[in-house]
Order: structure tokens, then sequence, then C-alpha cells
């Protein structure tokens, strides 16, 4: 299997590392240690699996819970590294 445009990150925001918490992207003090996320393609992806879901599409400050199970709306998330 060739890994060709593939990478791995960690994130970390405002609020705390971040990783997937019961398959719910999460960040937040409480998580202790970052995830390895893979980037494929230029879109982050968990477990090769570069699609994730929510229930709807948040408008202006709505924030929505960005889970790894099949819900209503599938989104990637596009990566670039600086």
């Amino acid at each position: 299997m060739t890994s060709l445009g593939t990478s791995t990150v960690t994130l970390t925001s405002s609020k705390g590392n971040c990783a997937v918490v019961s398959g719910v992207f999460t960040c937040a003090a409480t998580v202790t240690k970052p995830m390895i996320f893979t980037v494929i393609n230029g879109n982050l992806a968990y477990r090769g699996n570069t699609t994730f879901f929510t229930t709807a599409i948040p408008t202006g400050q709505v924030q929505a819970k960005v889970e790894t199970t099949n819900d209503l709306v599938p989104f990637t998330i596009g990566w670039k590294s600086s």
C-alpha cells in the first residue's frame, strides 16, 4: 500500500488537546494527550476515514458535534500545513 500524500498531525486548540472521545471529535483540557490524526490527500482522517459527520449544518456562531459515526450530514476537513 502506497502512503503517497499521507502524513500525521496532532491538534491542539485554545480549549486543549484534540482527540476522538467516544466517537466525538473533542478539544478540551480533559484530553490529556492529543490524538495522532492522519492527513490523506489534504483531508484530516480518523482511522483511515476522511469523512466526518454531524446532525446539522451549523450557521453563524452555532456549534455542532463532529462525529466519526454515520449521521445525517457527511463532510471532510481540509488540512493545509504551513
